[in-house]
């Protein structure tokens, strides 16, 4: 019944379509209809939407590391409050998707917008966030390198305005990363998976996925 629903409303193969719900309402991606129909019905990881959109709002750059297909680079550049946003996606496969969705909404030639084909970490990292306008929100999605990253960055999660959105892939991670960024002096918080997701499950590369957002006390100065 799903899959002929599916079906009905997106077709067969993957094409540009605009987002009719949730926080990508309005935008124009590249959707399969096989694997992606959530992000069409607004429903891909929904959870986060709230605490996203609250962040966004006090930032003024974002980094969007793990970028994929790009949709929340995407997002990022919708939203004229950000004055630079820095996207890594070395994904070689994705790229080129990546790019379509960037084009499709015409920001192709944007100059707040940094693309980065390699993994973001080490000294190019630290010198980006430190360039960067503060706060920072910065999105995290690289499939069990989460901890290593946030060692790497850690000097400028001490000094700077950073807003975090991390999404992480084992229990071991999860307490990892939740304790560094403790002693670093953020608030830590976990965003539960939505119910529907035993209903309308999503396609994840591990079996343990889940979020932590985390930010300081003056996450909103400048």
């Amino acid at each position: 019944m799903k899959q002929c629903l599916k079906q009905i409303i997106l077709g067969k193969v993957s094409a540009l379509r605009v987002v009719p719900f949730g926080m990508y309402a309005g935008l124009k991606l590249e959707i399969d209809p096989e694997c992606e129909a959530n992000l069409f019905f607004g429903l891909y990881e929904r959870e986060t939407y709230p605490w996203l959109r609250k962040a966004v709002t006090k930032a003024r750059s974002a980094v969007d590391v793990g970028a994929g297909n790009g949709e929340m680079t995407v997002w990022f550049l919708s939203r004229e409050n950000l004055a630079k946003v820095h996207a890594s996606a070395p994904d070689r496969q994705r790229k080129a998707k990546f790019e379509r969705n960037i084009r499709a909404n015409n920001f192709k030639t944007d100059g707040r917008l940094f693309f980065h084909p390699e993994p973001f970490g080490g000294p190019s990292a630290r010198q980006i966030l430190r360039q960067l306008p503060q706060p920072i929100l910065l999105k995290i999605d690289i499939d069990g390198g989460e901890g290593g990253l946030l060692e790497e960055i850690r000097e400028e999660l001490r000094l700077r305005s950073i807003q975090l959105l991390l999404e992480v892939h084992s229990e071991e991670l999860w307490k990892r990363c939740s304790q560094l960024l403790k002693e670093e002096g953020y608030q830590v918080q976990e965003i539960r998976q939505g119910w529907w997701k035993k209903i309308i499950p999503e396609r994840r590369p591990s079996a343990f996925n889940q979020w932590l957002v985390a930010s300081k006390a003056d996450s909103t100065s400048g």
